[in-house]
């Protein structure tokens, strides 16, 4: 039997050295009381709930943990620590979590025990401060990614003691049976995402095995819930496992993690964006937000005034990348500084234009295109209907080409709105400067 633990490709040894970071210089935040890596997390209200996980892995390998019962809560509203949170009935590390209604979901994970892989289902009642088993998964799963959908939980590949799974289950609180789905994930999986956007659901990252060797991935996968089908979508820039991603509308941002990066021990210190629905498409656009601390098997989530905040996790800048971090790091809201600009660059467009934004009304982004038929230098603004600008989306030297861009009206009012396009040709032939202006309607 193979067994699907990760080999020297992502074994770290960081040869006894001890980096130590001045966790919450400079932040208002308090560190977490119980600090861990490989935890879940589920969101009811305004509290996060961090479950699970340990304190530091073992044999350098972010695959075995230490496991831990300890759940924690962070109230968002307060920035305060809630430590009385029930503990689960059984400790386990990368389980995956969800909210359904006014309960929490913990699926799966493992233990420190031989590494014992689960499939028991553990619920949280929080007016009760009570976990209580469930009926219990079909398949065991380590890493398992999920998704509530309606009135169901999806539950996409994890890790079982044979290998990589690609199966689908879900289940319904009013039959209160797991089913397994017909369709299988077109790649065993497990440390993934998956995220449900419009009616689909995305699934992307993680780990992967390629020629025995289990290494992070880079495609993302479509699963329509409406015919079962699945494909593969595209392939975005970096490939990561162990990271964490929150979502905000339409658009994806993939936190951190471990992968391919050639600094920090294969540690990613990043923020990426993914943006799919407003386009009809689905594309991906590297960040330029950096982390204090490159993490990987963290919790990411969102606070009231859409920054993001980071728990826990491992870092090679801490402790000898062993023991998890401490700190809460709070990254503002990467949806105000990111643009997402995709180019068609075999277009070879013979004039300027400017089109109307899609979809109009729109909530909260949408995309607008425009061509460039020569080496302009461009500006593409945002105002209001008093003539404020309230955002510029491009100012840059372009080539000839079609783009589209995504703008994020998250932070602002309901209303009508005005983008404004300013072409100034390098090397003027007839057109010289091109200008252009249509109205959109933001509707929340």
């Amino acid at each position: 039997m193979k067994s699907w633990k990760l080999t020297a490709a992502l074994t770290f040894g960081f040869f006894g050295m001890v980096y130590n970071v001045a966790c919450s210089q400079g932040s208002s935040i308090p560190d977490m009381p119980r600090p861990r890596v490989g935890m879940c997390s589920a969101r009811i209200g305004g509290k996060l709930y961090l479950i699970g996980g340990g304190t530091q892995i073992v044999r350098g390998q972010l695959t075995s943990v230490h496991a831990t019962s300890t759940v924690d809560a962070f109230d968002f509203k307060t920035a305060t620590w809630d430590t009385t949170v029930a503990p689960l009935n059984t400790p386990r590390a990368y389980a995956t979590a969800v909210a359904l209604g006014d309960s929490i979901y913990v699926m799966g994970g493992a233990d420190s025990a031989g590494g014992r892989i689960f499939n028991t289902v553990e619920v949280y009642d929080p007016t009760k401060n009570q976990w209580h088993y469930s009926e219990h998964m079909n398949d065991r799963r380590e890493g398992a990614a999920s998704v509530v959908y309606g009135d169901s939980i999806f539950v996409f590949g994890g890790a079982g003691s044979e290998g990589f799974r690609r199966t689908v289950e879900f289940y319904s609180p009013a039959t209160g049976a797991w089913s397994v789905a017909p369709d299988t994930v077109v790649w065993g999986r497990a440390f993934h995402h998956a995220v449900k956007i419009g009616k689909y659901i995305y699934i992307f990252g993680g780990l992967v095995e390629v020629a025995e060797i289990f290494a992070p991935y880079r495609y993302v996968e479509r699963y329509d819930l409406a015919t079962g089908a699945l494909q593969i979508g595209f392939a975005w820039k970096y490939p990561r496992a162990f990271f964490e991603v929150v979502v905000k509308g339409d658009s994806v941002f993939a936190i951190s993690g471990y992968g391919a990066a050639t600094t920090n021990e294969g540690f990613y210190g990043d923020v990426e964006l993914l943006n799919f629905g407003a386009l009809g498409s689905a594309y991906e656009n590297e960040s330029k937000v950096s982390l204090r601390i490159p993490r990987a098997g963290f919790i990411a989530d969102t606070g009231d005034d859409g920054n993001i905040f980071i728990f826990g996790g491992i870092s090679p800048d801490y402790n000898g990348g062993e023991f998890a971090v401490p700190s809460v790091e709070e990254v503002p809201d990467p949806s105000m500084q990111l643009i997402g600009v995709l180019e068609h660059k075999n277009a070879n467009p013979q004039a300027f234009s400017l089109a109307q934004n899609y979809p109009n009304p729109f909530n909260p982004s949408t995309a607008i295109s425009y061509q460039i038929s020569s080496v302009s230098e461009v500006s593409l603004k945002v105002f209001d209907v008093l003539g404020r600008e309230v955002a510029t989306l491009v100012s840059a030297h372009q080539n000839p080409g079609e783009y589209e861009v995504v703008f994020d009206g998250s932070k602002l009012s309901s209303g009508v709105y005005f983008y404004k396009l300013t072409a100034s040709e390098v090397a003027p032939t007839t057109a010289g400067k091109f200008i252009a202006t249509k109205k959109m309607l933001l509707a929340k």
